[in-house]
């Protein structure tokens, strides 16, 4: 008896295992629970937290002229403030050393330049003197060589001889009254002093008269060859010094001209950093550089508001204008819902501060540029920036507010949601499929999209079909 029922369950269990053998393998994955196929519309949504940013924000910066300023003042938190207002104050101490230094060095360089001016006028002056000493005494070489060169004038001799005719009547005067003199003087009636004089007059008279007679004699002759040539030697080496003399006169001028420009452009060199110093001192007073709310930031080494007394550098952001206006929330989206983000999508808003209130929104800039979740792990999880706009105005709302984002990404219309436990992928094909329940092969279907725990297919399954999942 037991050996006949044997027999009769053999071929029913060898159907069995023909049936399981007919069966796709899915390595890792065999059906389990059924779920049911629903059909419908749906809209997915990426969810995103974040922090409310300012409509228009312009920084408050430590200006570069400034070595290592101290915090003098600095306006409160959340301060309303007009463009122009004095939000923060520098001090200026080491500011205002540079700028007596600076002062101080143009001071020094303008007074060198005063005495350089003054000895090189001196300078040029005395080369002019020596050049116009020379050029005299070349003229008068010329105009002695050019006479030479003439012969005797006939003016000049004409002009000796009538001179001497005159000087031979005055001293024929002269012994006349000479003699007469000392004939008086040996009667007794004349002092011999007179006599004297009107003696030395008659020979001085004829001393003059001796002169003129050589200088006419000379006159006749004219110059020798022997004199005609030293003028000419001596006019050639006058000709050389006045050359050499305007050469050096025009070199030195020159080259002090040069140092005197050198001066000058120290000068201008000095200037320019005595009106950095001045800007560095102005540059002292922030200002707002916009209408909003003042917004203090962080030290970069401790974390720490920037606050009175505390040291800067120049380029570091010390606080910051906000205009809300129509807010910002800078949200971050996980590195496998990024591409479903695209701008212009719209979005809701919930911020921490409104309980129960949701604000519509829109997607303004997708960052491509990912950042790590946790700043200690590199290689962990990546995040990107999305920066969504407020439709509406929201002034009361402050920066760094916590608020979540919830980012329509798309919408499906008659699309069959099933779970991703009951959908496979094929790992060389990528291929999708599902398991209705009591069929013996899989049916390949098409996903219109999906999020984190549904496909939302679209063919491929029939509503209210159960479906096997792992």
């Amino acid at each position: 008896m037991t050996r006949w029922l044997l027999w009769l369950l053999f071929p029913a269990a060898l159907a069995a295992a023909a049936a399981a053998w007919k069966l796709p393998a899915r390595p890792g994955k065999r059906p389990g629970l059924a779920v049911e196929a629903r059909r419908g519309d749906y809209t997915l949504v990426v969810e995103a937290p974040g922090l409310v940013t300012a409509e228009v924000e312009q920084d408050v910066i430590v200006p570069q002229e400034l070595q290592g300023p101290i915090i003098a003042m600095l306006a409160e938190q959340g301060t309303e403030v007009k463009k122009g207002d004095l939000v923060a104050s520098l001090s200026t101490f080491q500011a205002q050393r540079d700028d007596l230094a600076a002062r101080t060095a143009v001071a020094e360089k303008k007074a060198e330049l005063s005495r350089q001016e003054r000895e090189d006028a001196v300078k040029v002056a005395e080369l002019a003197d020596v050049l116009r000493q020379k050029q005299a005494r070349l003229e008068a070489a010329r105009a002695l060589l050019a006479l030479a060169e003439k012969g005797p004038d006939p003016l000049q001799v004409e002009k000796l001889e009538l001179k001497l005719d005159s000087s031979g009547s005055e001293l024929a005067d002269l012994q006349r009254k000479s003699g007469i003199q000392d004939a008086l003087r040996e009667r007794g009636y004349a002092s011999g002093l007179k006599a004297r004089e009107a003696s030395d007059a008659a020979s001085r008279k004829r001393l003059e008269i001796a002169k003129d007679q050589n200088l006419l004699a000379k006159e006749r002759e004219g110059a020798t060859v022997q004199d005609r040539q030293k003028l000419r030697l001596a006019v050639g080496s006058l000709e050389r010094e006045v050359a050499l003399a305007t050469k050096d006169k025009t070199e030195q001028t020159a080259v002090l001209a040069l140092e005197r420009e050198k001066k000058k452009l120290e000068i201008q060199s000095k200037e320019e950093v005595v009106a950095q110093k001045q800007r560095a001192l102005a540059s002292a007073r922030l200002l707002a550089p916009i209408d909003g709310t003042l917004v203090h930031k962080t030290s970069f080494f401790n974390d720490q508001p920037y606050e009175v007394g505390s040291s800067v550098w120049g380029g570091v952001v010390l606080a910051s204008v906000v205009r809300m206006g129509r807010p910002r929330a800078l949200v971050r989206v996980g590195e496998r819902a990024i591409d479903r983000v695209m701008e212009g999508q719209a979005a809701l808003l919930r911020v921490s501060a409104e309980p129960g209130t949701v604000r519509k929104g829109k997607v303004l800039t997708v960052s491509r540029v990912s950042r790590p979740r946790d700043a200690n792990d590199a290689s962990g999880a990546k995040d990107f920036e999305v920066t969504v706009a407020f439709e509406d105005e929201a002034r009361h709302l402050k920066v760094n507010l916590p608020v979540k984002a919830t980012i329509e990404t798309s919408r499906l219309r008659a699309a069959w949601r099933v779970p991703k436990e009951a959908v496979f992928e094929d790992a060389k094909t990528r291929a999708l499929s599902v398991h209705p329940l009591g069929a013996l092969v899989p049916a390949a279907v098409t996903a219109g999209d999906e999020d984190q725990d549904w496909y939302y297919l679209k063919d491929g399954v029939t509503d209210g079909e159960q479906l096997a999942c792992e």
